[in-house]
């Protein structure tokens, strides 16, 4: 009954996931959650890979636990390109201060993704966003 199970199933059908560095999760498979180091984190945070094209050029906007795993969860998979990461409060010399997105070529990343699930942290955001010249239509924010 999901809209995209008929999608689902042809990339099960795929050939590159019968490697055998490939583990099957699916429901048809019985196995032990727990035992893989994957399933090990406290991090309820996941990239939100279904709102992003793969391979696109985009920009973190947070540094905080949100901002950091995205991140990490980029690094490992290259789903896309980070070009830009950016924060009120720059703790490291990967993250630049929200003020570089005024001069930011807008031709250089596909999509801004919001990092927070602080509501007033969120709203300070698009205001920084917005008054940047960024269209709506980049900015995403996960749920």
């Amino acid at each position: 009954m999901h809209p995209y199970h008929n999608e689902y199933l042809e990339i099960l059908n795929n050939p590159m996931l019968s490697d055998d560095r490939v583990y099957n999760f699916g429901g048809d498979t019985v196995h032990e959650v727990w035992d893989y180091p994957c399933c090990k984190t406290n991090s309820p945070v996941v990239f939100p890979y279904e709102l992003i094209n793969k391979d696109s050029k985009v920009i973190i906007y947070g540094a905080g636990q949100i901002g950091r795993e995205y991140v990490r969860q980029l690094q490992k998979t290259e789903y896309c390109q980070l070009v830009l990461w950016v924060d009120k409060q720059s703790m490291n010399e990967h993250v630049n201060t929200p003020d570089l997105l005024l001069s930011f070529s807008k031709d250089n990343f596909d999509f801004i993704i919001l990092a927070t699930r602080n509501s007033a942290f969120l709203q300070e955001m698009q205001k920084i966003v917005k008054n940047a010249g960024i269209p709506e239509a980049r900015v995403v924010v996960p749920g």
